[in-house]
């Protein structure tokens, strides 16, 4: 897609939708984590507060055991933004009062656009950005921590899993979402259990066994309660009674291939 830089005045907002959407702002030089911090504390405690879900400068950290001139050895981390240098992307639902904020935020040079009108980015190419920058070299522990922390400090106003559904365009969304944030996908009828089948079996190697089951077999066992759940790199057969929370329901409108 081609970008071009805007003069950072009044835009037409009137053809953009009224979901969250990732939105690219090219900073000055070295102010990423500046225009990220300035943002959130302009927006934190006003109205425009749950029009904003995140924040995310792209900034990739390693770390590495290097030896010093006397021998001894210590850790160094790199912080490292590589072609996404001066970007910082926001999720957000793009208002007129929203944008005036963005636009006006300290630390911002440009918001990019085509024809003159700020473009989102799809979630999948954020998601893809965000495998590129993940950090490398520690412990679980220490991820964990970060991730404690990056929520603290770039999630502004979370979205209920109801939100994050609606967000997502097809089924294959849902599943990736499921597998990684340990929810269980619930299947109401034979039809839909089926095509859950058919898409999970092209992830067996993930999971170390084959899913191709017999549907007939599986969805005898909890028939419309029947579920899924994902954890620790395998596959539960369960019954959605038994989970009151972090589930959520397929129909068969979710296997129908929506074009972009």
């Amino acid at each position: 897609m081609a970008f071009k830089k805007n003069q950072l005045g009044s835009v037409d907002l009137s053809g953009v939708e009224n979901k969250y959407h990732w939105y690219p702002v090219v900073t000055l030089f070295n102010h990423e984590e500046a225009f990220a911090r300035n943002f959130k504390e302009a927006v934190t405690g006003t109205s425009l507060e749950s029009l904003v879900n995140e924040v995310y400068v792209p900034t990739k950290l390693s770390k590495e055991m290097v030896t010093l001139k006397d021998g001894t050895k210590k850790e160094r981390i790199h912080h490292k933004l590589g072609a996404y240098s001066n970007y910082v992307f926001v999720r957000c639902i793009l208002t007129e009062s929203l944008w005036n904020r963005l636009r006006t935020t300290s630390g911002v040079a440009v918001i990019l656009s085509t024809g003159g009108i700020p473009s989102p980015i799809a979630d999948k190419e954020i998601k893809k950005i965000k495998e590129q920058q993940k950090p490398e070299g520690f412990s679980k522990t220490e991820l964990k921590k970060m991730a404690e922390e990056y929520k603290e400090k770039y999630i502004i106003t979370e979205l209920g899993e109801d939100s994050i559904m609606d967000e997502m365009k097809n089924v294959d969304e849902k599943i990736d979402y499921a597998i990684e944030n340990g929810k269980i996908i619930c299947t109401p009828d034979k039809t839909v259990c089926q095509k859950l089948l058919e898409k999970l079996s092209f992830k067996k190697e993930l999971f170390g066994f084959s899913a191709e089951e017999n549907c007939e077999s599986v969805w005898n066992l909890f028939k419309h309660n029947t579920a899924f759940a994902f954890d620790n790199g395998k596959i539960h057969l369960v019954s959605k009674e038994t989970y009151k929370e972090g589930k959520f329901i397929l129909n068969e409108f979710d296997f129908v291939e929506v074009a972009e």
